[in-house]
């Protein structure tokens, strides 16, 4: 299987975290009071996963929909 490694520097990894923890909308507390079982970065892991298969869905939707308008041809309807 095939990696992804994003290299971040120690000194910036809790502003890393905490950037793109906020951007996902991380809470430490659930609506319920208690407390989230995932870690910032388990969270922010889970949703990179998620965002990356998410934009290579769309990207295979958007190519199999350019093939498809490229295969459709006109037809000549008359309607009396």
């Amino acid at each position: 299987m095939a990696q992804i490694i994003i290299d971040i520097p120690d000194a910036l990894v809790t502003r890393a975290l905490n950037g793109l923890a906020a951007h996902y909308g991380y809470r430490a507390e659930l609506d319920d009071g208690t407390t989230n079982p995932q870690t910032r970065a388990q969270y922010v892991r889970e949703k990179l996963r998620k965002e990356l298969r998410t934009r290579v869905l769309e990207a295979e939707k958007q190519v199999a929909a350019d093939i498809a308008r490229q295969t459709v041809t006109e037809i000549d309807i008359t309607v009396t």
